[in-house]
């Protein structure tokens, strides 16, 4: 019995492991062509991901997923690394109890994308992100309204830098 336990859980284990590799394997190639759409080169795009990854408080999967989403909105590499780079910071000390650190930097990448201040409210960052975008146009010596899509999305990873400072 004792061995048919084991040869059961050494099962699961290997089931569990292919699983996550096939995931990572699944997010790092829609990085890629993320990453290859907006001109961004795939092989520093999997770096970030790695580099996001290297504490394990995030898998592979989780972190290409976060950065595929703020790629997304058309800013570079650099400023959706110093992005997350703080999301995370603001997940480990600010996510509601009972929220995990992947959850929570999962929803404000989600919420980076989509601007749906409700996804951060539980994950660390309680700042609506209207005024996360206007505290980045000011940074940025421009009027909210005036922005273009671009100049927002900017203005967004401005606005994150400037409550992270404030945060520490």
């Amino acid at each position: 019995r004792a061995a048919t336990f084991g040869f059961t859980m050494l099962g699961n284990v290997i089931k569990s492991s292919v699983g996550a590799a096939i995931q990572a394997d699944r997010s790092i190639n829609s990085l890629k062509l993320v990453a290859q759409s907006f001109g961004i080169s795939v092989a520093d795009a999997t770096r970030a991901t790695q580099r996001l990854s290297k504490d394990g408080m995030l898998t592979l999967a989780q972190s290409s997923n976060v950065l595929q989403n703020l790629l997304r909105t058309g800013i570079g590499l650099p400023e959706a690394t110093m992005a997350l780079d703080v999301m995370m910071d603001r997940a480990a000390f600010g996510r509601k109890e009972g929220v995990g650190f992947a959850e929570a930097v999962e929803k404000l990448g989600e919420a980076f994308l989509t601007e749906m201040s409700i996804l951060g409210n539980n994950a660390g960052i309680q700042e609506n992100w209207s005024n996360i975008i206007d505290i980045g146009a000011t940074k940025m010596g421009k009027a909210t309204a005036a922005l273009t899509y671009h100049e927002r999305q900017l203005a967004k990873v401005a606005g994150l830098l400037e409550i992270g400072k404030d945060a520490q």
